[in-house]
């Protein structure tokens, strides 16, 4: 059987649906004139909710033993890694384990692949965030791609073709400068769920060393608020939003909030908001102390 043939096309197939599903999206928020921030935010977590989703149904740990073979494949074989990864090492610890109670290797091959696809799909979708900006205010949405992952933004043609549409003098001669920030073009604002979110603003709301600088850049982390209008409407105490802005990473239970803070602060530690980077090691240090 051809392993490696079943899980690219679960992998293609996954990466194919969930891109369809953001073009479809932006179409739809475009059309009701939404922003462009709006959109992306609201997409985006429509991503993170499907691959968390997954990860609920088959657990990370286990999948990850699983990974970590596919990252080391082109150590492991010199030609066709992928094919022999699956024929020998993957499928061994499979037949050992049966994991999540599956029995058939290649319908856990397919499990994977959409594991893999879902991952993918959310990361490159961050990554692409500038050009899809730039395809969403041009009418350029059919463009947008999940696959493969853009490396450089700053040198794919169509960010080019659009900045200077944007910018006239873009990218003519070394001495144009056009006003796109480098932190913009280098830095993608991370796009949070809405947990991160509030814990984000419980930080900003409860840390009394954050300096004014490094709140106004929490706000720009946060984004789109993800507090609903039920504020206005619900006693706080009967509030969620309210109760876990006002309690933190306490709300959430051990570990869940353990996950929260460890994802938070991989998004944001590398804006070097120091204050806030502290405050978020600070609780996940009080978080693993029993552990120890």
């Amino acid at each position: 059987m051809d392993y490696k043939t079943i899980y690219l096309e679960k992998y293609y197939k996954t990466l194919k649906d969930q891109e369809d599903t953001v073009k479809t999206m932006f179409t739809e928020l475009k059309a009701e004139n939404r922003s462009y921030s709006y959109s992306r935010d609201k997409i985006g977590s429509m991503l993170f909710s499907k691959k968390h989703e997954f990860e609920s149904a088959y657990p990370i740990n286990i999948l990850s033993q699983y990974e970590s073979l596919l990252k080391e494949r082109k150590q492991l074989y010199s030609e066709d890694s992928l094919k022999l990864i699956f024929q020998n090492e993957i499928k061994d610890i499979f037949q050992e384990k049966k994991p999540f109670g599956i029995l058939e290797y290649s319908r856990f091959l397919e499990n994977l692949a959409t594991w893999n696809g879902l991952k993918d799909a959310y990361s490159n979708f961050g990554a692409h965030n500038w050009l899809m900006e730039l395809y969403y205010e041009y009418d350029e949405i059919e463009k947008i791609s999940l696959y493969p992952k853009i490396i450089n933004i700053k040198e794919h043609k169509d960010f080019i073709r659009l900045s200077s549409k944007k910018f006239p003098g873009y990218g003519k001669s070394k001495d144009s400068k056009p006003e796109i920030s480098k932190t913009e073009v280098n830095l993608e604002l991370p796009i949070l769920d809405n947990d991160e979110k509030l814990l984000l603003i419980h930080y900003l709301l409860h840390s009394n060393s954050l300096e004014k600088i490094e709140k106004v850049k929490i706000l720009a982390l946060v984004g789109t608020t993800p507090i609903s209008a039920k504020i206005f409407k619900q006693e706080s105490r009967k509030n969620n939003d309210y109760n876990q802005v006002r309690k933190g990473y306490e709300y959430l239970g051990k570990k869940k909030a353990q996950e929260k803070l460890k994802s938070l602060l991989q998004q944001v530690e590398v804006f070097k908001i120091g204050n806030l980077n502290r405050a978020i090691k600070l609780d996940l240090n009080k978080l693993r102390k029993p552990e120890i």
